[in-house]
């Protein structure tokens, strides 16, 4: 069960990587408007900020970041199900309804190697961020391997009924052909199953809106 501790070292983390975005990302940006949210009930709906682009689009952006390793991976975590602080599994945020995201920025960070619960804005070097749609996300899910909210949470239930403690987190991929995969990390106290997208994967998706590397001195273009 995910306890208090958890929650206040995830939410401090969070909060570090909205005040390096704030300050480095949104207004290098074509926007004409942003505002970061801090009404909790629309945080809980998925929403972290709110931007108006050139074409005076809406976009409700969900901030998804791997603050808890110090340097990028090749690949992110899209959220199927996870443990509750009460214990009961609840609808991961892909395929929650209950989120309003239109779209998600998944970052990844490279930072000082220092306990993920004392990470200051200093301790960031720079972010690679990814604005993604969310539609055109589980479309790409859909097309391509068959996946919805209904298979998943039918995967969901199987991978639970089959799991042993020793079982390892790494399971099957989503096709022969593919290198995303599901995985259930049994050793975090919200014991998420996910799946695991390489980054390759979402730069093919057709779902990525924009790429960028954030530093200090500025916004490029991946």
């Amino acid at each position: 069960m995910k306890n208090i501790t958890n929650f206040n070292r995830d939410l401090i983390a969070e909060q570090v990587l909205g005040q390096y975005l704030d300050k480095f990302y949104y207004p290098r940006q074509d926007f004409t408007e942003f505002e970061r949210i801090i009404d909790q009930s629309q945080q809980y709906q998925g929403i972290d900020t709110t931007v108006v682009t050139s074409n005076n689009d809406k976009l409700l952006i969900d901030e998804k970041g791997l603050m808890s390793i110090p340097k990028p991976i090749s690949t992110f975590a899209l959220e199927l199900s996870y443990l509750n602080p009460s214990g009961a599994r609840n609808i991961g945020w892909l395929y929650n309804d209950y989120k309003r995201s239109t779209h998600y920025l998944f970052c990844w960070i490279k930072r000082e190697e220092v306990p993920v619960q004392n990470v200051q804005l200093k301790d960031i070097h720079y972010v690679t961020a990814m604005l993604v749609s969310r539609t055109r996300l589980q479309q790409h899910l859909l097309n391509t391997y068959g996946i919805d909210a209904a298979s998943t949470q039918t995967k969901v239930n199987q991978i639970l009924a089959a799991s042993k403690p020793d079982d390892l987190d790494r399971l099957e991929n989503l096709s022969p052909s593919s290198d995303s995969r599901y995985h259930f990390s049994k050793d975090l106290p919200e014991q998420p199953i996910n799946i695991v997208m390489t980054r390759d994967e979402l730069i093919q998706s057709g779902a990525v809106d924009s790429y960028h590397l954030v530093k200090r001195s500025g916004l490029s273009v991946i």
